[in-house]
């Protein structure tokens, strides 16, 4: 399991920064609230009487309906609540949809927005609630788990500077018209899983802890985290997303590499693990390092499409990314072959994408033949009889070039007959040529294997700068 980052939060609510607490630390201060300057909203029969203020003295029983006191005929400012406490927050939004529908009548884009300001919110709990008004939640702390699954809004939802304490859970919702989660802090994780964004989804300077889940989600548009913070998520999942129906993204996704290297789900070789279970077994590591591939693939995909170099970049990184953890899915199939291929594919051409691999190789090999050329078999080198060979004690070799050919073993001292070595194998290797030096006995097969791979590694260079001016 990979180390958790540490949380991050934009936002610091109130008096307390939650983003700080601990588990035991969150609860006992929900256990506090309400206090006096955040007084709760109460209706008969929500439970509150079991409630003890925070110098232990009980709640008494609640002097009347709050819900009819907010939104009866009667009460003034009414589209606006501020500095609550919010027991439950589904039969919150359905009193003020009966107000609206009273007051406004059965067309709900003539209703008010419901305006929640710097609220405590226990109780979020508005799953299958189909919600007309447009509801806005502004500087709010959710200090329990938030259930919006499967809810739909139809006028919008703005989440605008929220806290949630705990986990949120978006899971099948709908949202239309707005959806707005400009600063937000999830500090323990939210699963946007097969939610519906049949409007333009907006998370400028929203912070990601512990796990962001977005598989399957639809988009109406594109999807901007390019500003988000997701230093803090464990995990990113972006599987099965989709923009107007397609599932090939096309530069929809905006996001930097920065944000999401290494935080793909599956790429550490686990799907949803807790520290304390045991190590996966192969099978379930193969299929996690698959799932993660996969990701790379979409990435590389709408990288591609996206503009600037920094896209392009970021594409060939994420297509790299994608080959290297399919060999390990290969490894663990038992297809040792496969992975040969993929990993000599690797080193030796970069996957295709990167330069300095090729040239690397390139060196490597033009000094290993050399060594062998100069160590192995300098007798099987030989010189042209008309060459001119030049250094420390060449006088001799000199004299038996006129006589016939020579050899590398024939010249001294060591160093230059490396350096003649080396020379020799580099005209091998860009199988340029010149002729003045000639292998004979093994060094031919020597000779043919350095020439072949010489144009297999120019041929490998030349492609990627050609594809990389290109672009």
């Amino acid at each position: 399991m990979r180390p958790r980052p540490e949380v991050f939060c934009p936002v610091v609510p109130f008096d307390r920064d939650v983003s700080r607490m601990s588990d035991e630390d969150l609860r006992a201060y929900a256990a506090a609230i309400p206090s006096g300057d955040f007084p709760p909203v109460r209706w008969p029969g929500d439970g509150m009487d079991d409630l003890r203020y925070p110098d232990g003295t009980r709640f008494g029983p609640p002097p009347g309906d709050d819900l009819a006191l907010l939104f009866g005929p009667g009460a003034a400012a009414w589209q606006s609540i501020s500095n609550k406490t919010v027991m439950d927050m589904g039969s919150l939004l359905a009193a003020f949809q009966k107000r609206c529908l009273a007051e406004a009548g059965p067309d709900r884009r003539a209703w008010p927005p419901l305006v929640l300001m710097r609220c405590l919110v226990k109780g979020a709990n508005v799953e299958g609630l189909t919600i007309g008004a447009h509801v806005r939640v502004l500087t709010c702390v959710f200090v329990e788990p938030a259930r919006f699954s499967f809810a739909r809004f139809s006028r919008g939802l703005d989440l605008l500077g929220s806290i949630f304490a705990r986990e949120a859970h978006f899971t099948g919702t709908a949202v239309e018209e707005r959806a707005n989660f400009q600063a937000v802090a999830f500090l323990r994780g939210v699963h946007f899983h097969e939610t519906a964004f049949e409007c333009l989804a907006r998370f400028d300077e929203a912070a990601f802890n512990g796990p962001l889940s977005l598989q399957g989600t639809r988009l109406r548009e594109a999807l901007d985290l390019a500003r988000a913070f997701l230093q803090g998520a464990w995990w990113v999942d972006f599987s099965g997303l989709r923009v107007s129906g397609r599932t090939a993204l096309m530069g929809d996704l905006r996001v930097r590499l920065e944000q999401i290297r290494g935080r793909i789900l599956g790429e550490g070789g686990e799907l949803l693990t807790d520290p304390e279970r045991p190590a996966l077994d192969a099978r379930a590591r193969q299929e996690a390092l698959a799932y993660a591939a996969d990701q790379y693939s979409m990435l590389a995909g709408n990288f591609t499409a996206g503009t600037g170099p920094g896209s392009w970049r970021a594409a060939d990184w994420c297509h790299s990314r994608y080959l290297d953890l399919w060999r390990q899915v290969e490894w663990l199939r038992g297809d040792r072959w496969g992975w040969l291929m993929g990993f000599l594919f690797k080193i030796c051409l970069g996957n295709g994408i990167w330069l300095k691999y090729p040239l690397e190789l390139a060196l490597v090999v033009i000094l290993g033949f050399g060594l062998v050329y100069a160590v192995g078999l300098p007798g099987d080198i030989r010189a042209d009889s008309q060459v001119v060979l030049t250094g420390e004690g060449a006088a001799g070799v000199l004299e038996r070039a006129g006589e016939g050919a020579c050899s590398l073993a024939d010249i001294q001292p060591a160093h230059v007959r490396v350096a003649a070595a080396l020379y020799y194998s580099a005209m091998t290797f860009t199988t340029v040529g010149y002729g003045d030096w000639h292998p004979v006995g093994w060094a031919r097969l020597f000779a043919s294997v350095e020439a072949l791979s010489g144009l297999t590694i120019i041929s490998a260079f030349t492609v990627i700068l050609v594809r990389k001016i290109i672009r």
